[in-house]
């Protein structure tokens, strides 16, 4: 499969882009461009996953972790993990760029749909 070299915290943390799996490859999708359905799927599927995708997070952290120098920049590291574990599945990924964003192009659509 070809694609991105994209990690899942970068992928959620732009508001552009999303990357779907068609035929064992990955096809980049503009959020500008996805039909309305399209973005509501692709927003409830981010909420149903968003105890892997979270998972996935922290276990990034805790992998760069090993990776840190230096005592500032591995406490502020320890803090962003404990930050991170605290916060529900759900909460963390409402607050994830690119969730907001098809949140937000959502509500443009149906602005667009029924008038202003």
């Amino acid at each position: 499969m070809s694609g991105p070299a994209m990690s899942i915290s970068e992928l959620l943390d732009q508001e552009e882009v999303w990357y779907a799996s068609r035929h064992g490859e990955l096809t980049e999708m503009r959020l500008a461009e996805m039909p309305g359905g399209h973005l509501a799927n692709l927003r409830a599927w981010l909420l149903r996953n968003a105890g892997s995708l979270h998972s996935a997070a922290v276990s990034g952290l805790y992998g760069l972790a090993s990776f840190i120098g230096g005592e500032m920049a591995a406490d502020d590291l320890d803090r962003s993990i404990a930050s991170l574990e605290e916060m529900s599945p759900q909460a963390w990924m409402e607050e994830q760029p690119l969730f907001e964003a098809i949140t937000r192009r959502l509500g443009e659509l149906l602005e667009e749909t029924h008038g202003a």
